[in-house]
């Protein structure tokens, strides 16, 4: 690549003090090193693989602004925390790395082609899908951003890591499972229909929506589809697998609940509006927001309708979970957080615009970015 990782001035001399490495006489520093393991990765539009947006750890509103910084461009997908990092790319485009507690700006770096959906992380390895003459899907070390291997084709939905495996789907319709080490191809499943969302992973399943309105459940093992579910409408939401249960949302503002073992569709609930790219759980509770501007709760076990939040604003980014919070964006300029129980509003604060990014969640802190060209950080000191 051309366009390399700028920085601050200081960030040569504080490499020591936050774990940047120097190597060889002739010195490189590693800008995105290695960052540990228990400080609650974060991955963006929809939290993890099985797409739950939810975090076990406790986050009582109200919230601090911790930090806000400026960016080059409007955001794509989420902010990403991963150790004391938080990342976040945007449409210019370049990828930024703060840290996750300050604020600080850690570098930045150019990316020659636009890039068409969120990032993924797996290990050191860091995969985005890129536009241009040749689209690619490409494999970087996150430390310095040396390409590591691409693959040829448009890969524009949510990528899902797992282990030695990276899940993606091109805009052909093929799911692809390939090795996060070399690319190379575990299995190939052509599926002759256009794919409108990323994957979510199961117990030994994943799970993806097409555009013609059929969820399709395939064998993480081999490939081999297990079944297909007709839904009333286009996939809209990426799918979300809880507990033997897959979750999907239709272009016609379908909530549907699937048996993940069989496809049988076990409730149904129409919300008539344009649903969020992607839902948040959490026990008792899933919920999804949509452009009628409203936040909707619904029991998980029966479909039923437990309370609607109303904001000012429509609803387009993934909203996320704990166990007593929902919190979300809203095209209002504003960040909620939504009581699970009764629907009240515990907190929101004013951001500088429309809010139609993911929210992203991680160890005592939320993360969102507005579309004019900002990430906030809240959480609790």
């Amino acid at each position: 690549m051309s366009r390399r990782w700028t920085r601050p001035r200081l960030l040569v001399a504080l490499a020591g003090a936050v774990g940047l490495g120097l190597a060889g006489c002739q010195a490189k520093v590693f800008y995105l090193p290695e960052t540990g393991a228990g400080t609650g990765d974060w991955k963006p539009g929809g939290g993890g693989a099985a797409g739950s947006s939810y975090a076990v750890q406790e986050l009582l509103p109200p919230l601090q602004l911790l930090w806000q910084q400026n960016l080059d461009g409007m955001p794509v997908g989420g902010v990403i925390f991963s150790g004391h990092l938080a990342l976040q790319l945007t449409t210019s485009p370049t990828l930024f790395a703060f840290d996750r507690r300050s604020g600080r700006l850690l570098g930045k770096h150019g990316i020659d082609e636009a890039v068409c959906a969120p990032p993924a992380l797996a290990d050191h390895l860091l995969f985005y899908g890129e536009l241009g003459k040749k689209p690619i899907l490409g494999a970087y070390d996150r430390r310095n951003l040396d390409r590591r291997w691409k693959r040829e084709d448009y890969h524009c939905s949510h990528l899902v890591a797992r282990g030695d495996t990276l899940l993606t789907v091109s805009e052909a319709g093929e799911i692809l499972a390939l090795n996060t080490g070399d690319g190379a191809e575990f299995w190939e499943l052509a599926l002759d229909e256009r794919i409108r969302t990323g994957a979510a992973l199961g117990a030994g399943s994943a799970f993806v929506g097409t555009g013609a309105g059929e969820l399709v459940a395939v064998r993480l093992e081999d490939g081999v589809e297990q079944w297909r579910q007709q839904l009333d409408a286009g996939v809209r939401t990426r799918p979300l697998f809880v507990a033997g249960t897959v979750y999907v949302g239709s272009a016609a503002g379908t909530v549907y609940a699937l048996d993940a073992g069989t496809g049988a569709v076990m409730w149904r609930r129409p919300l008539g509006q344009l649903l969020t790219d992607g839902f948040a759980w959490s026990p008792g509770l899933l919920a999804v927001g949509s452009v009628d501007r409203n936040l909707y709760g619904l029991d998980p076990d029966s479909g039923e309708l437990v309370w609607s939040f109303a904001t000012a604003g429509v609803l387009r980014g993934s909203p996320a979970a704990t166990d007593g919070s929902i919190y979300c964006g809203s095209g209002d300029g504003y960040v909620y957080a939504i009581d699970t129980a009764t629907g009240g509003m515990q907190w929101r604060f004013e951001v500088d615009g429309p809010v139609y990014a993911p929210v992203s969640i991680g160890e005592r802190m939320i993360a969102i970015a507005t579309e004019n060209k900002s990430v906030y950080v809240f959480g609790r000191p």
